[in-house]
């Protein structure tokens, strides 16, 4: 069977998987193609927005493939626009069974699916352990009630079987490197704080903790906890440093690599014991004890991306932090004398949020000084709890009603005190107030000089392309 992965062109203004310019690496479209080759079917990746692919360009791939099953990465707020593009591939395959993915119909499939008919099933959660399965039993002809962690139109209606168990044996998923290697274009993608060119690499699932606003784990992949062998990952990348000698840094996306100390202690010392000499950044929360930090660092760690998330002690207890002001404070001095460098993110319009807590946020933004910030508006996602809590609120309706903003990608509540255009407005002046401090722009003119490949970087926080 032929399976086109792809994360589609918009029909509008949107883009699905890129902020500020900055594209992620389509990682579980990725997966998804890794695990149904695996088992033997063809697949064509296609990342879209960003390798610049038009709907037209789209049809024609789609034409020469003639794939017999897609599966439509989506958005909440471009389901409208990914309704067009999986009507015009199926008026031109004809026979093709449409899937959709993505953390918002993972959330709610059935309204999904009422939204694009042309949709014959929503692939829920870590939909790389349902996709062999699905594309199994359509290769053969056969019915799909049994296939696990699906929602499905069937008999004029729409069912849901029981979700898929979790993967635990991460190491049998073949290396995403070697997807991308054949499929994308790697210079298309880069993050702040990864030298660039730069490759994404994940060592772990889940995440233990219980904030309230993050999606992943409470609509993807869970609070358990799974690990790739740290074997595993070292022969990753070796194979990135063999296939992608121009890659300049590594960005570890696991939800966070230093959740578990041991084992990220552990990955640390066979990087250096392997004389692996590579630069690496990851997320983490900002609780990360100094020994540690010094590890990381002789190991290759780079910068680290922080969610600092908020100035205000109630707002951090209100979403479920478990961290203080102090405690932040004390860890960004702890990193700086490693030399590690943070990227801080702060989120506006959390549940409780007013005028007051949001300067609070910025003068403390000020105060850690990361070496790059990013201040965005809280996307209340459907399947978390920051979502039920806004609901319980009567602050947001169920469904798609709510406000979009940014190119039509996402989507703001409002709070009690706070308007949607309070809140993006706020991100806008505190990025500006952040960044055009004198002693910071000066900073960033000495870096540029100093590590010129990094300069494209620099470029886009003032806003040049």
């Amino acid at each position: 069977m032929k399976v086109l992965l792809l994360n589609p062109p918009s029909v509008g203004e949107g883009k699905h998987n890129h902020t500020n310019g900055f594209f992620s690496y389509p990682t579980w479209l990725a997966s998804g193609a890794a695990s149904v080759e695996s088992n033997g079917h063809d697949i064509l990746l296609l990342d879209a927005p960003a390798s610049h692919l038009s709907c037209g360009d789209v049809e024609e791939k789609a034409r020469n493939f003639r794939p017999h099953l897609l599966v439509l990465n989506t958005t909440m707020c471009s389901l409208q626009s990914d309704a067009v593009v999986a009507e015009a591939l199926k008026t031109i395959v004809g026979d093709l069974f449409v899937v959709l993915a993505g953390t918002y119909v993972s959330a709610c499939p059935e309204e999904a699916l009422k939204l694009i008919p042309t949709a014959g099933a929503v692939v829920r959660r870590e939909y790389d352990a349902t996709l062999p399965a699905l594309a199994e039993r359509l290769e053969r002809g056969e019915s799909i009630e049994t296939v696990a962690g699906i929602t499905y139109r069937a008999a004029g209606t729409v069912l849901s079987n029981p979700d898929v168990p979790p993967l635990h044996r991460l190491d049998k998923i073949p290396f995403l490197s070697s997807i991308y290697r054949r499929f994308l274009d790697i210079r298309a993608y880069s993050r702040r704080d990864t030298p660039y060119p730069m490759m994404a690499l994940t060592t772990s699932r889940g995440c233990t903790y219980g904030c309230t606003f993050c999606v992943y784990p409470q609509t993807f992949s869970g609070r358990k906890i799974r690990y790739r062998s740290i074997e595993n990952v070292l022969e990753e990348l070796d194979y990135i440093k063999e296939y992608f000698p121009e890659v300049a840094g590594i960005f570890f996306e696991d939800d966070t690599l230093t959740m578990n100390r041991q084992r990220c202690r552990e990955l640390c010392e066979a990087l250096i014991d392997r004389k692996m000499k590579i630069v690496w950044t990851t997320r983490c929360r900002p609780d990360v004890d100094l020994e540690t930090l010094k590890i990381m660092k002789g190991a290759g760690c780079q910068a680290l991306s922080v969610g600092f998330e908020s100035g205000s002690q109630e707002i951090l207890n209100r979403i479920q932090r478990h961290t203080t002001r102090e405690k932040m404070e004390k860890f960004v001095s702890n990193t700086n004398k490693t030399g590690i460098r943070l990227h801080g993110s702060f989120i506006a319009g959390l549940p409780g949020e007013t005028r007051a807590t949001l300067e609070e946020t910025l003068a403390f933004s000020k105060r850690l000084n990361p070496a790059t910030v990013r201040f965005v508006p809280l996307i209340p996602h459907p399947g978390t709890a920051a979502y039920k809590w806004f609901l319980d609120l009567n602050l947001l309706k169920p469904g798609l009603d709510g406000e979009c903003f940014s190119e039509g990608q996402n989507y703001i509540a409002p709070t009690h005190e706070l308007t949607p255009d309070d809140i993006l407005s706020f991100c806008l002046r505190a990025q500006k107030e952040f960044y055009k401090r004198p002693a910071y722009v000066f900073s960033q003119l000495k870096r540029s000089v100093l590590h010129p490949r990094q300069i494209p970087q620099v470029w886009k926080r003032y806003g040049i392309r």
